[in-house]
């Protein structure tokens, strides 16, 4: 059972890691349980797994009517997924994040099913540093977020499962996919699953600078809400831009990419490396913990990407900083040898193997890499 959803950021680990599975054994059963508001009929149901899903507003974290009627939801959500435990009898509960991982964990626990949780942030969430008292293993992607873990004997440094397979020798079919030009270098704008409206409103406000610019051309990720806003924007700005308010096959677009200025979601900065590309990274400054900006960190303190506060975006900051890095072939290479050095591709495979071992289908199974390892492994990216 696969427990978690409600943004891209926690439905693409539980996917990737399902996946995995279904590869190394065809026979392995899969259930996952998601939030009834998120992406997971889309995503979850396009790839033909079956699918549970749950209706889950948030979590309570002050006494109020709200969180009063979030408390029932997430009780009877617990109930609903007990039943489900009983009857569907996992071996194992992985949890990769969201409000249903609170229910499904505390389903796991009392019903003793072993659990693996999945956490994708530098700055890791509520949910997980909980749970990870009851967890077999959690497994994380950056160093950083082991000092939020009272227990290190559970840590797997194992990365983020994601989903990006760039396809090898289709870079001119994509160009023609998207109507886009081979001798212009490609800005990719990225808010997340979602969108982000700051994003959005900063890069309508920097079209006027690029105003009949031959060398530059963008593909921007609006979300929903804000996609007739962009493609309005965009008819009479005399810039090339392809307008999309989700991208079901980005993997098509990172493979063109010269330079992405996105959030800095975990699961975005997970692909971002995964596929060796430069960045400007613009962390949601609202998020839990301010976990987006540690992510974001992450990556520009190593010289993988160039970190701006949301404070500072503007149309005109935006130019600027697109322009600079553009400006500069070499270090945009650099960034993106730095940001491949820090991902780890077969993240999806490890948590596979991990999840057959406490599940009693592969013994054999190779473990992960031990703490000290980690130190290696760090040594190496400063060097």
């Amino acid at each position: 059972m696969i427990v978690g959803g409600g943004t891209g950021g926690h439905i693409t680990p539980a996917l990737s890691i399902g996946e995995a599975l279904k590869a190394r054994n065809p026979q392995t059963e899969l259930l996952f349980v998601g939030s009834d508001r998120g992406l997971e009929r889309e995503m979850i149901g396009k790839a033909g797994f079956r699918l549970e899903e749950f209706s889950l507003s948030g979590l309570p974290t002050r006494p109020s009517l709200s969180a009063f009627k979030q408390a029932i939801q997430v009780l009877q959500a617990y109930q609903r997924i007990k039943r489900l435990i009983s009857e569907f009898k996992p071996d194992v509960v992985v949890a990769t994040g969201g409000y249903v991982t609170v229910p499904g964990a505390l389903a796991a626990k009392t019903s003793r099913v072993p659990l693996v949780l999945q956490e994708q942030n530098s700055v890791p969430g509520r949910a997980n540093r909980l749970f990870s008292r009851w967890a077999s293993e959690v497994h994380i992607h950056f160093t950083e977020s082991r000092r939020y873990f009272k227990d290190r004997g559970k840590l797997r440094l194992s990365g983020n499962p994601v989903r990006i397979r760039i396809p090898e020798g289709r870079g001119l079919k994509t160009l023609q996919k998207y109507r886009l030009h081979p001798d212009r270098k490609t800005v990719l704008i990225l808010g997340g699953s979602q969108g982000a409206h700051s994003l959005n409103q900063a890069f309508i406000d920097m079209l006027p600078h690029f105003r009949n610019d031959r060398d530059v051309q963008f593909v921007i990720q609006t979300g929903k809400q804000d996609y007739t806003l962009v493609l309005n924007s965009v008819r009479d700005s005399a810039v090339r831009v392809v307008v999309k308010s989700f991208l079901h096959q980005i993997e098509e677009i990172y493979g063109v990419t010269s330079l992405v200025l996105a959030r800095a979601g975990a699961m975005t900065v997970s692909e971002i490396s995964a596929c060796g590309l430069p960045s400007i990274l613009v962390p949601y400054p609202y998020a839990a913990d301010d976990h987006q900006t540690a992510n974001a960190r992450a990556l520009s303190d190593k010289g993988a990407a160039v970190l701006l506060r949301d404070a500072d975006l503007s149309g005109e900051r935006m130019a600027q900083e697109i322009r600079k890095l553009l400006a500069e072939p070499g270090r945009l290479r650099e960034m993106g040898r730095f940001a491949y050095s820090l991902s780890r591709p077969d993240a999806a495979r490890r948590i596979a193997e991990s999840v057959e071992r406490l599940g009693g289908g592969a013994p054999e199974a190779v473990l992960n890499l031990p703490e000290e390892d980690d130190e290696i492994e760090e040594a190496e990216v400063k060097h």
